[in-house]
This record gives structure tokens, sequence and C-alpha cells, in this order.
């Protein structure tokens, strides 16, 4: 995950200014949230976080990523447009920025909505770095992705249900 977010700082977000060094780490969260982001000062001296959730790292390296991107999007977010510290965190500019990317977060909320493009900026990177998609993942996203864990997959698409399934 650390390694992969020098990749995908450099190559989503690369350009002036450079993103700042964002420790990635693993913990304890609530079940329902597969990540988290946070602005805060570490013991290391550096400025933002990104806590994956120890529940969930089982999901597959396209998951992770994904995950990863969305929560780097808070630091472009923070750094370069100077929006993200307060409420609401996933405001237009940053569900546009996504959008950007082929990853699709629901307005206010934060959670995907659908599966990110295979097409996409994001999509064609994991490509190239030889990561598959999930396996049910098709491009006309009409499929559940697998997440990793063994659970029977729910009766419809939940990109398709209105209720929260997870945040960040």
């Amino acid at each position: 995950l650390y390694r992969m977010s020098h990749i995908v700082g450099n190559v989503l977000y690369g350009g002036e200014p450079k993103l700042p060094p964002v420790l990635v780490g693993i913990g304890p969260m609530r079940v329902e949230i597969y990540a988290g982001y946070y602005l805060q000062r570490n013991d290391l001296g550096l400025r933002y976080l990104i806590k994956f959730n120890e529940l969930h790292i089982g999901r597959s390296r396209w998951s992770l990523a994904e995950t990863l991107v969305h929560e780097l999007g808070h630091v472009v977010q923070e750094e370069l447009f100077k929006n993200g510290a307060k409420p609401p965190y996933h405001n237009k500019v940053f569900v546009d920025m996504m959008e950007e990317l082929g990853i699709h977060p629901k307005l206010g909320e934060g959670y995907h909505t659908r599966p990110a493009d295979l097409d996409g900026q994001f999509g064609r990177l994991l490509g190239k770095l030889g990561i598959p998609p999930d396996p049910k993942i098709t491009q006309g996203d009409t499929a559940v992705p697998g997440d990793g864990i063994d659970a029977p997959p729910p009766k419809r698409p939940w990109w398709e249900d209105d209720k929260r399934k997870g945040a960040s």
C-alpha cells in the first residue's frame, strides 16, 4: 500500500506542486469503513495519515488501490484546492476530481456508487502495473466486485442501493 501510494501520487496526482509525504497504515476501525484520511501531525511529523481498516485489508489489490486513490484525493483536495479540511469532505470538487480518474464517489457521502472504470485513468494505470480488476467487474459495471472476504454476494449490486455502505 505504501509503495502504491507513491506510484499513484506521482502518476495520477503528479505535477507541481508534488504531494507531501503520507503515512499509510492499517488499524482498527468501524466495520462499515474501508479506510480513512486524517489531517493531523503524527509522531513522525507527517501531516497526513491514511489508515486502512484491518477488517477489510484482505480485499483484492484492485479494490485496495481504488480506496487508496480515493483517500489520496483528500490530500490533493487539501493541498491543491484548499477546501478539504471541513465537511462536506466529499464535495463537488472532490467528486469531479475522482470522476476524472474513473472513480465514482457519491456526492456528500463518499461511498462509491459503482466500481471504477476499467478504461479510466485509474483502470489504465492498474493495467500497466499488472494489477487485474476483480474478476466480477466488467466494463458494463453489472457485477458485484469481489471484496476478498468469504461472504455470499448481495441480492442486488451495492451501487444500486442508496443506503450508506461505507465511508472514508
